[in-house]
C-alpha cells in the first residue's frame, strides 16, 4: 500500500508530527511505501512568503490569537467553510 503524509511546513512541530506518523506506520506496516510531502512546494513563491511570514509572526507575537485560530479551525465544519476560501483563491503553480 502507498501512504502519503502531506504537511505544510510551518515550524518544527509539523515536521515532528509527520515523522512520528511515518515511523508509526512503518512499524505497523513495514511493507507499505510511505512518502512525506511538504505541500508548500506546490505554493506560488508569493503564497509561500505570505504563509511563512504570517505564521511565524502570529505565533511569535500573538500566540493567543494563533491558539484561537487553531481551535476554531480544528473541526470538520470549519474546514468545509475554509475550503470555499481556498477555492476562491487558487494557488499559482510553477
Amino acid at each position: 500500500m502507498r501512504i502519503l503524509i502531506a504537511t505544510v511546513t510551518a515550524g518544527g512541530g509539523h515536521l515532528a508530527a509527520a515523522a512520528a506518523l511515518e515511523e508509526a506506520w512503518a512499524s505497523f506496516r513495514p511493507g507499505d511505501q510511505v512518502e512525506r510531502v511538504d505541500m508548500r512546494r506546490f505554493f506560488s513563491p508569493l503564497h509561500r512568503k505570505i504563509h511563512s511570514d504570517a505564521c511565524f509572526k502570529l505565533v511569535e507575537r500573538a500566540p493567543e490569537i494563533w491558539g484561537m485560530v487553531f481551535k476554531n479551525t480544528d473541526n470538520p465544519r470549519a474546514a468545509r467553510r475554509l475550503s470555499c476560501w481556498k477555492q476562491a483563491l487558487p494557488t499559482l503553480q510553477k
